[in-house]
């Protein structure tokens, strides 16, 4: 190996520190797309069966995002103080905006929820009202009907 192989080979402490804060924005940005599936997941419970699945699939994302930068930064070469980075941003944007994010959007889906339900009750009452009026209704036609039945006997028995 020639020097200039080693030159390449080897990161400086700045460009190392670059690529760490890199690495953090990196991880970072793997916070929303995580929030997605926790938001889907509040929306549409499914089994766990499913949760794994979607885990699996995120884990593969983000380890192809990881591979993009190893290659477009670091000539492909897997630096631990990278996927420390990654790992580090990903978890600070979990436990401060991404806890924010999914307490609004809990709270949201509850009150959307709640909302529902107050639609749901309003428009079975409002269709319980309605059914006993027609039902009141047709009570009260077929009495009438009974009496001018019961009228045109007697009007036809009498002479």
């Amino acid at each position: 190996m020639t020097p200039a192989d080693y030159s390449e080979s080897f990161l400086s402490v700045n460009e190392q520190i670059r690529f760490f804060l890199y690495a953090v924005v990196m991880g970072v940005c793997f916070g929303p797309v995580y929030d997605a599936l926790r938001a889907v997941r509040i929306v549409f419970p499914h089994p766990k069966a499913l949760v794994f699945l979607e885990d699996i699939l995120y884990t593969a994302f983000c380890g192809f995002c990881f591979f993009v930068f190893s290659t477009q930064f670091l000539w492909g070469e897997l630096r631990a103080f990278v996927l420390v980075g990654a790992l580090l941003g990903f978890l600070v944007y979990i436990f401060t905006v991404g806890r924010i994010v999914v307490w609004i959007f809990e709270t949201a889906v509850r009150g959307i929820k709640r909302l529902c339900g107050k639609v749901k009750r309003a428009c079975a009452a409002f269709r319980a009202r309605c059914l006993v009026k027609i039902v009141k209704k047709d009570r009260l036609n077929r009495h009438q009907k009974a009496e001018d039945i019961g009228k045109n006997n007697k009007i036809s028995k009498s002479p």
